[in-house]
């Protein structure tokens, strides 16, 4: 299912999360291959200051290298990037950007959604979009963007802490896939 083209070396992995989220990607990191090729992105909505301990405790579910993500820096293969607090994160020409939220109250913090869409538009059919434990929708329109450029879109089962972002996702037929944590990862390496 993982397709590389001409203008990207690499696929790139883009999860969401919030409330629950860290027990669902402890359980899909527990599971994921750290050598397929591919980059993860991990957005989260969070408090100022914790990407630093999320990245942490990240680092000891995996062997891949743990960052948090830095305006500039560069996408890399086989690494687990972590979204800062506050910021909504894209990735243009292999490089991070991050950006300040704007908009109106309620569209600002969906950084899930504004990562996902910017993931569509510059890696079209190379992004992967994951949408685990959560409250609300965000997700959902980012998922709509990948599912738009033949991107896989997978949702967290029943599982998840809180259904609310998977679900949403599920409800607005933007999903390819509905799996656990622990088979999100066996489900598209095979």
């Amino acid at each position: 299912m993982i397709v590389k083209d001409d203008k990207h070396a690499f696929p790139v992995v883009g999860i969401g999360a919030s409330a629950g989220g860290l027990d669902a990607m402890s359980r899909l990191l527990q599971q994921l291959p750290t050598d397929l090729g591919l980059a993860y992105v991990f957005v989260t909505h969070q408090e100022k200051d914790q990407e630093k301990t999320l990245s942490q405790l990240l680092r000891k579910k995996t062997t891949m290298p743990v960052f948090v993500v830095e305006n500039g820096m560069k996408l890399e293969p086989d690494r687990l990037y972590v979204n800062p607090a506050g910021m909504h994160t894209a990735v243009i020409n292999g490089t991070f950007t991050l950006q300040v939220p704007r908009g109106v109250h309620g569209q600002a913090n969906r950084p899930v959604d504004a990562f996902f869409t910017a993931l569509a538009n510059e890696y079209q059919n190379n992004a992967i979009g994951i949408v685990l434990s959560g409250g609300g929708m965000d997700g959902t329109e980012g998922l709509r963007a990948i599912k738009a450029e033949d991107g896989l879109t997978i949702a967290q089962d029943g599982s998840a802490q809180d259904k609310g972002m998977p679900e949403s996702a599920q409800e607005a037929g933007v999903v390819d896939l509905v799996r656990a944590p622990e088979d999100i990862g066996p489900s598209w390496c095979s």
